[in-house]
């Protein structure tokens, strides 16, 4: 009887494993049924079951079998880390952190247990919290890409795209194949308008899943904003066939049509995408946008209506009015939605270029935050907790301080590299304080000590204005020459440093946090050209100079000059007269 259990345990679990979901509920039934099973391994078995019922969705089936798996065994966390995904997915959220906490209290070491109470926070916007279990996920997994991902999701969410990028790249680095990485990092880049670096993550992510629609709409998008037009209709066509058409895929691919003026394709997209949700009001904005372009504002403006009339504080469309409105010299019509269109969106360049051509309307100054500048760099406020750095010389670069805290940043030091590097500098901020372990736990990492040619002590500025937790500095690497932000890296965290290695053209930066990343800045020497030895086309062995002093060794070169300077020698030479050719 006990074999028999045994041997409908083994089936129930390859049954699931082979994707049999239903066929393994049924064999668990068949294995609990049996008689005298210790309460440990009825729970064990209802525990399975309960995850198989999930596989399915059906959540009601599953919570009750996690509920009887616990009271069997109230030490089981393994089924409250279970229980409580399912009660997250159903959005009993706080029940999903009691039975997370429960599962941790139980099993400290429990990384999954961990990580699934940093997702049930972020349902709740409690962003510091989901970074702290986050990070204690990571130290006790620190091969698992997961932990990662959801660190970055909160960095991205709070504002913090470069800190981002560092939690993708290192799960990427992780696990190779790990599409939900590269998606993700793709949706980064293109928020920093890194349209290559988008359309590289999204490719590699399609090899992993090639009939996942998403990646192919978002790749398009990445195309459509690159200005490849071709490339945007082929991936806004694909994800059409991969998957049910949607407003938002007809939306996008009439887009494309219409920026290859190929308006008549464009119109019957945009129209199929209202069919399938008349109330899109994206598709009602493109449209207008696509009308203006034809030539026809007047048809345009009744679809930039209808978008407002189901979204009133959609900025896009605003400004699309207002071009509409330009175009049939309505100017105080388009000069009042330009203003409100700026009030929703103060990043829509056009529409500001707009209102100083019609208004004389100036985009106003960013606030200066005086005492955080340093030397000739000077601190901006670009809104509520967003600062950015700028240098009158590089007018055309603005370095973005991502702030680990509501702190104001302050500018610590400034490091124009020369040599190798020349046209590379390194920004050093203050970037405020954080709870001790809220996101320096990756990965268990021992503070890093410094080398010689690594970072500078810790100290300076920054620590200026003292408070709870650790204090924090970030260094932005810039291109001065490509006029262009490389990366936001940390360079301490309290007494932990991170570590700075220059060579070969690239800098490779290990953070307090374990996180190792290599950015290629400028291009290695070429190899020299190798110089034959003289010896080497006379056989080898010491070669004899008659205007030296004896024979010369094997390491002595002997170099003809270049041809340019045998040219010039010639012309130097006298010509030879009647005498020197008779009798010399």
């Amino acid at each position: 009887d006990a074999m028999t259990t045994a041997d409908e345990v083994r089936a129930a679990a390859n049954a699931f494993l082979r994707g049999e979901v239903v066929r393994a509920i049924a064999l668990y039934g068949e294995a609990l049924a049996a008689k005298d099973l210790p309460s440990e391994m009825k729970a064990s078995l209802l525990n399975d079951r309960g995850v198989a019922h999930w596989h399915l969705r059906h959540a009601k089936a599953a919570i009750e079998d996690f509920n009887k798996a616990v009271t069997l065994y109230p030490e089981y966390a393994a089924a409250y880390n279970n229980r409580g995904n399912v009660l997250l997915a159903v959005g009993a959220v706080e029940e999903a952190i009691k039975d997370f906490d429960r599962a941790i209290l139980l099993a400290p070491g429990y990384a999954a247990a961990w990580n699934n109470r940093a997702n049930a926070y972020v349902k709740l916007g409690r962003l510091r919290e989901a970074l702290r279990d986050y990070a204690q996920a990571m130290k006790l997994a620190p091969s698992d890409p997961v932990p990662l991902n959801g660190r970055g999701k909160v960095q991205l969410a709070m504002g913090r795209p470069y800190a981002a990028l560092r939690n993708f790249s290192h799960a990427i680095g992780l696990d190779a194949k790990y599409a939900t990485g590269y998606r993700n990092r793709a949706e980064v880049n293109l928020a920093l308008e890194k349209y290559e670096g988008a359309i590289e993550d999204l490719s590699r992510a399609i090899a992993f899943e090639p009939r996942n629609a998403r990646l192919y709409l978002v790749r398009g998008k990445a195309y459509l904003s690159a200005k490849d037009y071709n490339a945007a209709l082929k991936d806004f066509t694909r994800a059409l066939e991969l998957a049910p058409p949607t407003a938002g895929a007809y939306t996008a691919r009439g887009m494309a049509y219409a920026r290859m003026q190929r308006f008549d394709a464009a119109l019957e997209d945009f129209g199929r995408a209202i069919e399938i949700d008349h109330r899109f009001a994206k598709a009602y904005a493109d449209r207008a946008w696509t009308y203006k372009a034809m030539g026809a504002p007047e048809l345009g403006l009744r679809d930039a209506e209808r978008a407002l009339g189901l979204d009133p504080k959609n900025a896009q469309a605003l400004a699309v009015r207002a071009e509409i409105y330009e175009a049939l010299s309505r100017f105080e019509e388009a000069i009042a939605d330009y203003r409100r269109a700026v009030a929703l969106d103060p990043e829509l360049d056009k529409a500001w270029e707009a209102l100083e051509r019609l208004s004389g309307d100036l985009k106003p100054e960013p606030e200066e935050v005086i005492e955080a500048g340093f030397e000739e760099w000077r601190v901006f406020r670009a809104g509520k907790g967003r600062y950015f750095a700028a240098h009158d010389g590089y007018p055309r670069i603005r370095v973005p301080l991502e702030m680990v805290s509501d702190a104001q940043p302050r500018i610590v030091d400034w490091e124009p590299k020369s040599g190798a590097y020349k046209g590379i500098g390194v920004l050093r901020y203050y970037a405020g304080r954080m709870a001790d372990g809220q996101e320096s736990a990756a990965s268990g990492a021992m503070p890093v000590k410094v080398s010689a040619a690594g970072s500078a002590p810790s100290g300076g500025r920054g620590d200026a204005k003292a408070g709870p937790g650790v204090a924090v500095e970030y260094a932005a690497i810039v291109d001065l020459y490509a006029n262009k932000v490389v990366s936001l890296e940390p360079w301490r965290m309290g007494e932990q440093m991170a570590k700075w290695l220059w060579e070969d053209g690239k800098v490779t930066v290990t953070g307090p946090d374990g996180i190792t990343r290599a950015f290629r800045l400028r291009r290695p020497k070429p190899k020299r050209r190798v110089v034959r030895r003289r010896e080497d086309w006379m056989g080898g062995g010491p070669v004899w100079s008659p205007w030296g002093d004896g024979w010369l060794s094997q390491p002595d070169v002997y170099r003809r000059p270049p041809p340019a300077r045998r040219k010039r020698a010639r012309k130097r030479r006298k010509p030879k007269t009647l005498f020197d050719l008779f009798f010399q």
